[in-house]
């Protein structure tokens, strides 16, 4: 039988193991929910590139959307951090491929693929000043050909 400090010994250490993994999960949950949006809206361009809209089009149409998803941190020069609404991507952050004769998604003959590369520095609640930095890099593929039912 184990002795009664054994056991008082490993029971702390579950319970701040545990209250670690519940901290780090509330820090970080919202970045994780915000990117599932960004892979949907990423999906959802993809299946909308069969309009033969263009690739330049394509990459409009995404920061469009993924401005609208979540918020982030900014810090202005020689500012404090602030709340800005939507997602920190760029027009360089999201890359569009495509496989048609003009590689450029205005024919029906061939694939797209969009990507889109980005970084997301979240505070952490009850640090002051303390960030963790998490990268993400949703993407999706898809034929430029409407589909038949």
């Amino acid at each position: 039988m184990a002795d009664k400090a054994e056991f008082q010994w490993s029971t702390w250490a579950f319970g701040l193991g545990l209250i670690a993994i519940v901290y780090v999960g509330y820090a970080l949950f919202p970045a994780f929910v915000d990117n599932m949006d960004a892979a949907k809206e990423v999906h959802a361009m993809v299946n909308d590139a069969w309009r033969k809209i263009g690739r330049e089009e394509l990459k409009k149409r995404m920061l469009e959307k993924l401005s609208t998803i979540g918020h982030h941190v900014e810090t202005p020069a020689g500012g404090s951090p602030k709340d800005a609404p939507g997602l920190p991507i760029t027009e360089e952050d999201i890359i569009v491929t495509c496989t048609d004769t003009g590689q450029d998604c205005s024919e029906q003959a061939g694939e797209v693929t969009i990507t889109v590369n980005y970084e997301r520095h979240m505070p952490m609640p009850f640090l002051k000043d303390k960030y963790i930095t998490l990268h993400f890099h949703p993407s999706a593929s898809g034929t430029l050909l409407p589909a038949q039912w």
